[in-house]
């Protein structure tokens, strides 16, 4: 990075950034995918936050902790991969940001949690709705 300069650095790691957060996304698209093969994915941005969402769509607790999870694990194992397989990266700094910007994936995962009475969680365009049983269809 020291021949790009300090602006093409940043614009670099902003670059590979925005590169990250569109694979994050696309995982949680492939994943409520996975749990729905009909249902209709979207992708977007809203207050400051790319999103993906599969509105209308009802998981079960452990589906809907599946996709939340798996983009943390998935980005993650890559870049521990490559952070002792691939030298002079800037893995461990792009780690970080990631995991920050999964404070929304892991606000979910504790609400999952804590709610642990709740069985189905129904994904909505602002977040989520759980439900104690199966919600019937309106």
């Amino acid at each position: 990075m020291e021949s790009f300069g300090i602006i093409g650095a940043v614009l670099l790691i902003m670059a590979i950034l925005f590169a990250i957060i569109t694979v994050h996304e696309g995982i949680h698209g492939l994943f409520f995918k996975l749990f729905h093969p009909k249902g209709k994915i979207r992708f977007g941005y809203k207050a400051g936050m790319f999103y993906a969402t599969a509105p209308g769509e009802v998981f079960t607790r452990r589906q809907f902790a599946i996709v939340i999870l798996m983009p943390f694990v998935v980005i993650t194992s890559v870049m521990l991969i490559m952070m002792f397989t691939v030298p002079h990266g800037a893995y461990k700094y792009l780690l970080a940001l990631h995991t920050g910007a999964c404070a929304g994936d892991f606000y979910y995962i504790y609400l999952i949690m804590k709610h642990r009475n709740m069985k189905y969680v129904e994904d909505t365009e602002v977040g989520m709705t759980m439900y104690e049983g199966y919600p019937a269809d309106s």
